[in-house]
């Protein structure tokens, strides 16, 4: 895994933050867990004029609305999903939220399936960024190993 950029401020190469992967199109979970976690990844965005499509997934317990209103206008759309928890954040919650800032938020329950839904939409020059909380960027990065 290569981190492409140091989003934690500290000049150190963070594990969970930005794990490009090879391919068409790349995948980069990004496990961006708080409000200045977010506004960091954003500013990266915007600044590389990046629009990548978002896999999305968070708990209900968590603050996971500012995630949300952060992200636009870096991200094309956003894909929600559902984490592996009982505490799991309903998809159509945060893709209503995501809808109300001007991405289009779509629900794919399955966080495999809503990976390749959002490569598929990207397309090969694109990128995917998984990203919420630690719980999908942890189930995406698990699959992403075990498939190399």
């Amino acid at each position: 895994w290569i981190v492409t950029t140091d989003l934690d401020n500290t000049g150190r190469r963070c594990r969970g933050r930005l794990h490009r992967t090879g391919g068409a199109p790349g995948v980069a979970p990004d496990g961006a867990t708080t409000h200045g976690g977010m506004v960091n990844l954003a500013t990266y965005l915007a600044t590389e004029k990046l629009k990548p499509g978002l896999v999305f997934g968070a708990l209900a317990d968590k603050d996971w609305r500012p995630m949300v209103e952060i992200l636009p206008p870096p991200a094309r759309d956003a894909i929600v999903t559902r984490v592996p928890s009982s505490r799991a954040l309903p998809p159509m919650e945060a893709a209503r939220a995501f809808s109300i800032t001007g991405i289009f938020g779509m629900v794919v329950e399955d966080p495999d399936h809503a990976v390749r839904t959002a490569m598929g939409i990207a397309g090969p020059d694109g990128l995917v960024i998984v990203t919420g909380l630690l719980y999908p960027v942890g189930h995406v990065l698990g699959a992403l190993v075990e498939a190399q």
